[in-house]
């Protein structure tokens, strides 16, 4: 049985086993006047051993809730109750779901208008309770920032009670299919999205990668390319990147300026026009001259990244270990690309003094200049830094020593 608590502008439903505190339930109260948007929600239930219950969850088919009432099942099927009961739910933040459980709900009292006792003691009601508050563009939430604690267990359903139930189920799923109709909820939101990436990709459930061919540019030292044979529903061939860590050097001289390189760069830096792939190093126009950190990828030979970026301070610029005052690092910096997640990790050097420079030219490395902290916000401005990598890193280490 549940019991039924008006509180101004909401009200509760909760298993009469529960006994809120006063506290609990203006918390609950604040929470909704100052989320207009929210229709209903639940906070989270913790019971005296610590354990708490699941009393949220995604719009369930017939499968999951015979699954869930049986218990060997539960045990062989976990992925299914992983989606259905939402297992990996964040408990530090407040989440929307599809409906929360009638264990202890905090509702908007116009969306129980003409609702009875009879029905809200029915099962199912807190899943059609959710179901028309995501059907009037109210959201439901699971809050566990707000915590009811409590000393009973709730009690068991009885096998008849959960045959019933079952057998109800069936009409649920006309319910839901009715009502939802059109309506956004959480669990479609995320089925549409991951769908719309299985077709980007062409790859679904069936698909595996069957071969790893032809290495291509076999004597790059830092990306590697292979052709990769995808088979399933659809076969394919896919390119598949490798590379090791990127890293970065933000150079400083004693006066605390900082050292950038001015480097050719090809497409797709040249904004005018579009990218290309691949990028022919004899295409001249298709290029611009960059302003950057002397940074490069670790190499398999490397034996940590710091051993990385040194080389390429050495490759590049001429700096040796002999020129460095100090050697730290800052956050790394990832950046999300076409094939892949690219990460770099920035270091910090200061140089002893003036060192003699040599420019790596078959870079194509036009010069290395030390610039203020004045003039560098100034070309951010202006928009002569345009590597993303660069600016990230160069404003790190200003805003830390502002």
């Amino acid at each position: 049985m549940f019991k039924v608590k008006h509180v101004g502008e909401c009200s509760f439903i909760f298993k009469s086993e529960l006994a809120p505190t006063q506290t609990i339930l203006n918390e609950c109260v604040k929470f909704i006047h100052d989320h207009q948007n929210v229709g209903v929600f639940a906070p989270m239930i913790i019971f005296s051993d610590h354990t708490r219950i699941h009393n949220y969850r995604n719009f369930p088919s017939v499968l999951d809730l015979i699954i869930k009432n049986i218990s060997f099942l539960r045990k062989k099927f976990p992925s299914k109750m992983r989606r259905f009961l939402l297992w990996d739910i964040r408990t530090d933040c407040i989440s929307n779901v599809d409906f929360v459980t009638s264990d202890f709900l905090c509702v908007r009292n116009d969306l129980l208008d003409g609702c009875s006792d009879t029905q809200i003691n029915a099962n199912f009601f807190d899943l059609k309770l959710c179901a028309k508050a995501w059907q009037r563009n109210y959201e439901v939430c699971y809050n566990p920032l707000i915590k009811l604690e409590t000393d009973v267990s709730f009690k068991t359903r009885s096998l008849y009670s959960k045959i019933i139930m079952l057998v109800s189920s069936l009409w649920l799923q006309v319910f839901l299919w009715i009502s939802l109709k059109g309506v956004s909820f959480p669990s479609k939101n995320y089925s549409t999205t991951k769908q719309m990436l299985m077709n980007a990709h062409r790859i679904n459930s069936r698909s595996f990668l069957s071969d790893v061919g032809d290495k291509f540019q076999k004597h790059n030292s830092v990306i590697q390319v292979f052709e990769g044979q995808v088979s399933g529903n659809v076969s394919y061939k896919q390119p598949l990147v490798f590379c090791y860590d990127g890293v970065i050097a933000v150079v400083k001289n004693s006066k605390q300026e900082y050292g950038l390189i001015r480097i050719w760069r090809h497409a797709p830096l040249k904004q005018s026009v579009p990218n290309l792939f691949p990028v022919f190093p004899d295409t001249q126009d298709l290029g611009i001259y960059s302003y950057e950190c002397v940074r490069g990828g670790g190499e398999k030979h490397d034996a940590t990244l710091e051993t990385s970026i040194l080389r390429e301070l050495k490759e590049e610029i001429n700096l040796t270990q002999d020129d460095i005052e100090s050697i730290g690092s800052l956050s790394p910096i990832v950046g999300n690309t076409a094939w892949d997640v690219g990460r770099s990790y920035v270091f910090i050097v200061e140089t002893k003094g003036d060192f003699d420079v040599k420019l790596q030219r078959s870079e194509s490395i036009e010069s290395f200049e030390f610039y203020s902290r004045a003039e560098i916000l100034k070309m951010i401005q202006e928009k002569s830094i345009i590597c993303g990598l660069t600016k990230a890193a160069l404003l790190e280490d200003i805003l830390a020593n502002d």
